[in-house]
Order: C-alpha cells, then structure tokens, then sequence
C-alpha cells in the first residue's frame, strides 16, 4: 500500500452530481454457528449471543457501518486507477494502481464476478474510500484457495479452514516457535537448505516451503502453550499485510502429538485409565480461550496425543456450556454457550497414532 497525497482525496474532485447512492446502510456479517452435523455431543439449537466472529474491528476494515455506498461506476475506477480514491488511512492497493484499469461489468480477474460486483465506493466524513467484496484483480482474494465466485458473501474475505490446512497446522506444531515463525515469514522465502529434515533422512521436507508460500502470507503464530506436563500446543490465526484483508477472522489451535519422554508418559498414564495432566492442561487452555473475546472462529486439531486433547478440549467446552454441577453466574454459562455454538467450530480433524 502507498499513501495518498493530501489534495488528492478532496471531495471537490469527484463528480458528486452523478453519484448514484445504492443506500445508507448499517451493515453487518451474517453470524457464524458451529456444524452440528459432526457434533456427537449435543443436538441442542443455537443460542442466540454475540457474536464474535463479526467483531467491530474485523467489520470495519470490509463493511464500514453508517456510510453511504455507491456502485463502481467508469469515473470511479479512473479515480481509483490515478490514486484520487484510495482506502482510510491515505493508503492506495499497489494492484488497483498499477493494474489494468477496472471496468464495472468487466470480469477483470475472471472469478465470474463482474468489477462492480466486488468493489465499490462508500463515503465516510465527507470523503469516499474504495471499500471491498472481494478483491477485482484477485480471483481468491483470501488466498484459502476457493474461488471468489464460488465462496459466500460473508467469506470472501475470510480464511475458510480446510482439512489440508488444519494437516499443515498439525505438522507445524511439532517446530519450534522460533522455526514455526520463520515458515509463516512470508516476506522471506524459505530456502532448501531451511527445510525441516528429520534425523537420518536425506531428503528435506518441502511441505515446508508449500506452507511458507501459502500460509505464511495469511497467518502468524498467535500464541504457543508449553506446560510442565509436557503438553504442546500452537494457536495459529490469520494475518496479512494486504489492506483489503480483515485479521483475526479464524484461529486453529493445534496440539503436538507424542513427541517426548513426557508426552509418552502421559500416553501411558492413558493407557491405565488414569487422567494425565496434559488432558488437565488442556481444558485450562479451553477455558482461556473462551474467554478471550480476541478469539473469533476456533478450529482445533491434533495428532495421536493430540488428537486425544482436541476431545478432552471439547468435551470441557460442552460441559462449561451445558453441565449444571459447574458453578458460575447465569451471565458466564451464556458466554461459554455463546462460544460453544457461534465461535468453537465442530469440525475436529484427528490423526491417529501411526
């Protein structure tokens, strides 16, 4: 993104007298609800409650409230294109600039979405800003790897988790964090010789580079869990530098499977039917998470050991929301039942041990 100079986002230079306002509107995103499909737990409705995967501030950077909009006209994209409308901020998207000039009911990325179906002009304080459908030079502008025509209204503009990537995620948490940054550096290309190589292979791991290519310009490491027990876990959620892109849309938190002297006690300590730590350690971090209003779209994962703290982590989230023998007001059960059905998604991917 470029700034824009001051003169050039005056109201005087547009021409005000052919706008045509599509309306004032106070937009907000559909509310996300968890699968039930999957869900061996509960078969109970949703319950109604806010809903934290629209916060304000993942709202404001795609849908601004209590604008006027207007459609993309001819005038407007050639003000766009000499840098006369750009975003808040005073900053320019460096491909509606340098880029081909847009067309309204032109297909310029060929995603099936005409120009003017994925931009448009809004109006804030007396000035008008480029505001975002979906990206018009971009055919998956959320880079998740679904095209935008094929994608929701409301998710456009939002990671939609996959199994493969909750698979990269699961092998992720098995780095370090030091090396587990490194991979998600995306203005840093990883290098061969980088490569994550297990002892006594000679062949690198070139997984790696995929998720330094695909991941890393779209999330970062948010938060990693290491407990006495042994237990490891990363939180991953989405990151970018693109202006156009809303942050903090989903998180994954993946738990290591066995990989330590502590993890397979805490295998055996299973295996006699007995409540290792690690399962302990892992409804702490639930509980966390649940109240963590930062935390908008929850999708969980693990292998072997962890696959077994994924189900220790639900089960403690059905139970915050639903059991009667915990005791908390009426106001904090709403919110863990708030996070149990709009925020923690139910779809668990498990790897059993090999």
């Amino acid at each position: 993104m470029q700034p824009i100079p001051d003169n050039q986002n005056n109201p005087s230079s547009e021409l005000d007298t052919r706008d045509v306002p599509i309306g004032s509107t106070r937009t907000t995103e559909l509310g996300t609800t968890g699968d039930k499909e999957n869900n061996s737990l509960t078969t109970r409705d949703s319950v109604a409650g806010e809903d934290r995967s629209s916060t304000p501030a993942v709202r404001a950077a795609s849908n601004p409230s209590e604008v006027k909009k207007y459609e993309l006209t001819d005038e407007y994209a050639k003000q766009i294109k000499a840098g006369v409308i750009g975003s808040e901020g005073n900053k320019l998207d460096s491909l509606l600039l340098n880029g081909p000039t847009l067309s309204p009911d032109a297909y310029t990325d060929d995603d099936y979405l005409k120009d003017k179906e994925e931009l448009y002009i809004y109006e804030k304080g007396g000035k008008k800003y480029v505001g975002y459908n979906s990206h018009p030079m971009l055919e998956d502008t959320d880079g998740d790897g679904i095209i935008d025509s094929n994608e929701k209204p409301d998710e456009k503009l939002k990671w939609n988790v996959s199994e493969r990537d909750m698979i990269m995620f699961m092998e992720l948490s098995y780095r370090d964090d030091n090396y587990i940054d490194r991979v998600l550096d995306h203005k840093k290309p990883l290098t061969e010789s980088e490569l994550y190589k297990k002892n006594g292979d000679h062949r690198p791991r070139y997984e790696y580079m995929m998720m330094n290519k695909e991941l890393a310009p779209y999330w970062e490491r948010k938060k990693s869990y290491h407990t006495s027990s042994g237990l490891d876990a990363v939180l991953y959620e989405t990151k970018s530098d693109f202006l156009y892109l809303p942050n903090g849309t989903a998180q994954v938190l993946a738990f290591r499977g066995t990989s330590d002297a502590k993890d397979i006690g805490a295998d055996v300590t299973l295996g006699l039917g007995s409540n290792p730590q690690q399962g302990i350690d892992a409804e702490n971090i639930m509980r966390e998470l649940a109240k963590d209003k930062s935390i908008t779209n929850l999708y969980l994962t693990g292998h072997s050991l962890g696959g077994y703290l994924v189900q220790r982590a639900m089960v403690e989230a059905y139970q915050l929301a639903y059991s009667d023998s915990r005791v908390m007001s009426p106001k904090e059960q709403l919110a863990y039942r708030n996070f149990y059905n709009n925020v923690l998604k139910k779809e668990q991917h498990l790897m059993p041990q090999k």
